[in-house]
C-alpha cells in the first residue's frame, strides 16, 4: 500500500480492502458501521462505484485515516488534526511521524515513475 495512485477509484478499492482485512472485519461490519448496505460497500471494494462525500468521510473516520489516503493522494495514513488541542497532541506524540512526513515533502519516490510511463508511451505513439 505504499504507492500513490493516479486512479482514485482503484486506490479507494485497494485501500478499503486492505484496511478492512487488517482489522479482520467482514464487509458487512464496515457497511453497518457507516450505515450503508453491504452490497454498496462491496461495490466500493470492487471499484464499481465511488462513495459520496458523506460516506467517504465516514469511511475515513471509521478506519482513522485521511480521505486523501483513501483516494490514493498520499501514502501517509494519518488523519489531520481538527483543532489546536488535537494538533498539539499529535505533534507531541508523533514527532517521528512528522519527521517521516517532512522527509516525504520533496521525495520524488512518493510518485512512482511507472505510473507515468504509460502516458509517455501514448504520447510517443501519437
Amino acid at each position: 500500500m505504499g504507492k500513490v495512485s493516479l486512479d482514485p477509484q482503484s486506490a479507494l478499492a485497494q485501500r478499503l480492502r486492505y484496511l478492512r482485512s487488517a482489522k479482520k472485519l467482514k464487509q458487512v461490519d464496515v457497511a453497518t458501521a457507516v450505515n450503508i448496505s453491504s452490497r454498496t460497500y462491496s461495490n466500493y471494494e470492487r471499484a464499481y462505484r465511488m462513495p459520496d462525500l458523506r460516506i467517504l468521510t465516514s469511511l475515513a473516520d471509521f478506519f482513522n485515516v485521511s480521505t486523501d489516503y483513501l483516494l490514493g493522494r498520499t501514502t501517509l495514513r494519518y488523519r489531520y488534526p481538527k483543532d489546536k488541542k488535537a494538533l498539539t497532541n499529535f505533534i507531541n506524540g508523533n514527532e517521528a511521524v512528522l519527521r517521516v512526513a517532512d522527509s516525504q515533502l520533496d521525495n520524488k519516490a512518493l510518485y512512482d515513475r511507472n505510473l507515468f510511463e504509460d502516458d509517455q508511451e501514448e504520447t510517443a505513439d501519437n
